[in-house]
């Protein structure tokens, strides 16, 4: 992903450095204003930037994290002064993004990433993403919800989607994930999965009684 203006609407989770947030007990965390300016640029990252890492908790019933626009687990973008005129992100490192969402708790998003390779002309190419994402017990939901500003062609899940990226999404006990891409149908509206050649590793896994992964709106 590039750097630009645009960026300074994002939360950032370990950017360049190691981060961790918890939402948890009926809390809420709201990322994103339902502006056509934030419905575009408005983006999550847990783990962003090559050598960084960033966890995101959210448990408990009641609990919830919404982001207007994408949520990217684990990308690995290098910039450097002499490629883009500033440095950020270490090159030849990797990125660690995870999060789980437990217990009853809730997330929601325009469309989920977990691993990507990022952007930036400071790449060496050895750079590696590690992303995982866990929705695990009874209740315990992820709703995927296509925004207006989404490209027909990016499906709302999609693991693993780039050179050197490994991508794990768990559904579990339960737990429900949901994807509606009615608001601009497309037939790319569902899940991609190791999308970024031979070295782009992606599962996904649905696991135990009552889990689901729901398709719907395409």
């Amino acid at each position: 992903d590039g750097w630009n203006t645009n960026n300074l609407g994002n939360f950032d989770l370990g950017s360049w450095g190691t981060g961790a947030v918890s939402v948890l007990a009926g809390a809420s965390f709201v990322h994103g204003i339902n502006t056509p300016d934030c419905i575009a640029n408005c983006r999550s990252f847990i783990g962003n930037a090559a050598g960084s890492s960033g966890s995101l908790l959210v448990s408990g019933a009641g609990s919830s994290f919404s982001s207007l626009g994408r949520i990217t687990v684990g990308q690995g973008s290098v910039f450097t002064t002499a490629t883009d005129g500033f440095n950020y992100g270490t090159p030849g490192a990797a990125t660690q993004g995870q999060v789980r969402v437990l217990d009853g708790a809730a997330m929601g998003a325009a469309q989920v990433i977990v691993s990507a390779a990022g952007g930036g002309l400071g790449r060496t190419g050895t750079e590696q993403s590690f992303g995982s994402l866990l929705v695990d017990g009874g209740n315990s939901r992820l709703s995927l919800t296509r925004s207006t500003a989404l490209a027909g062609n990016n499906a709302l899940l999609a693991i693993a989607t780039g050179a050197n990226t490994n991508g794990v999404v768990e559904v579990k006990n339960g737990g429900l994930v949901t994807l509606d891409g009615a608001v601009t149908p497309t037939l790319f509206t569902g899940v991609n999965i190791g999308t970024g050649g031979a070295t782009s590793s992606g599962k996904l896994v649905i696991d135990g009684a009552g889990s689901l992964l729901q398709l719907s709106g395409g």
